[in-house]
């Protein structure tokens, strides 16, 4: 059986489908390292640039250990393909985040022994990958969910608009910038999409 280390500075909650709840307590923090520089000034705001620019307190790889970690650690960490990011997020009332219903792991990642698939079966070899169906981010009303979260977090891909071939653009290095973040050098020319959930 895998073991699950959450290196969020907070518990994260899984809430199964018949609503109990496991609590992975943080064991750790893996953070992100920033810089901020002001590249413009319109009317006297300062326009900055944020750079994310590599994952702290990360453990190595493991064998038989995932961990959960935030979109932009694992954004910042193409090469790994043990970490885990919170997934169809679940809130309360008031709008407020109380946990997950899954956790997210990279396409073709490397199979850790002990982790079963949806029909219970060990996955020891590489599985056949799934289409899901994805929808266009430009479509979507700036500050979504999938607009709002760094492209390599949603599993975006991306395609030059006078073209028909996808790629994936979770080793580019806009993958730790969100879609709403980006310059019109990039959305006038092409398009973005992410797997959404129906």
């Amino acid at each position: 059986m895998a073991e699950i280390v959450n290196l969020t500075p907070h518990d994260v909650v899984v809430v199964d489908p018949d609503g109990s709840r496991r609590v992975f307590p943080s064991a750790g923090k893996a953070r992100v390292s920033e810089s901020v520089s002001i590249v413009a000034e319109i009317d006297g705001i300062p326009l900055v640039e944020k750079r994310y620019l590599e994952a702290t307190g990360l453990p190595p790889p493991r064998s038989g250990t995932l961990y959960v970690v935030s979109y932009y650690t694992r954004a910042c960490c193409p090469d790994r393909d043990d970490l885990l990011i919170p997934h169809d997020l679940v809130r309360d009332g008031a709008g407020n985040i109380i946990g997950c219903r899954a956790f997210s792991i990279r396409e073709n990642v490397r199979l850790i022994a002990g982790v079963r698939g949806e029909d219970g079966t060990p996955t020891d070899a590489a599985s056949p990958s799934v289409t899901e169906p994805t929808v266009l981010l430009a479509e979507l009303l700036r500050g979504h969910d999938l607009r709002a979260q760094p492209l390599g977090a949603v599993g975006a891909e991306c395609r030059n608009k006078l073209s028909k071939e996808w790629k994936k653009v979770a080793r580019w290095r806009i993958a730790a910038y969100p879609y709403d973040d980006l310059g019109t050098s990039w959305t006038d020319t092409s398009e973005f999409r992410a797997p959404i959930n129906v």
